[in-house]
């Protein structure tokens, strides 16, 4: 809800900027999950017992990078809106 208000408040410039920036956030996370699964898959072709662990461990980096990721996405907001 408190994105959306900021959101509100940017000009066309400013909201252009945001998006192409956001973007190329979710992009970089998107690598990272992909980057991630790669790892996985190849550590379980190894030695499928770690099948739980890793799972467990993924699940939570994930979490992790999308939190990261959401605050970047915040953060540049904010730092649209100072410019304001």
């Amino acid at each position: 809800m408190v994105r959306e208000l900021k959101l509100a408040k940017l000009n066309d410039e400013q909201m252009m900027r945001f998006h192409i920036k956001k973007k190329q956030l979710e992009s970089a996370f998107r690598n990272d999950c992909e980057t991630y699964a790669v790892v996985t898959r190849a550590l379980l072709a190894k030695d499928e017992s770690l099948q739980f662990g890793l799972k467990m461990a993924l699940l939570e980096n994930m979490e992790d990078l999308y939190k990261k990721m959401m605050q970047r996405v915040d953060d540049q907001l904010d730092a649209l809106l100072v410019m304001a």
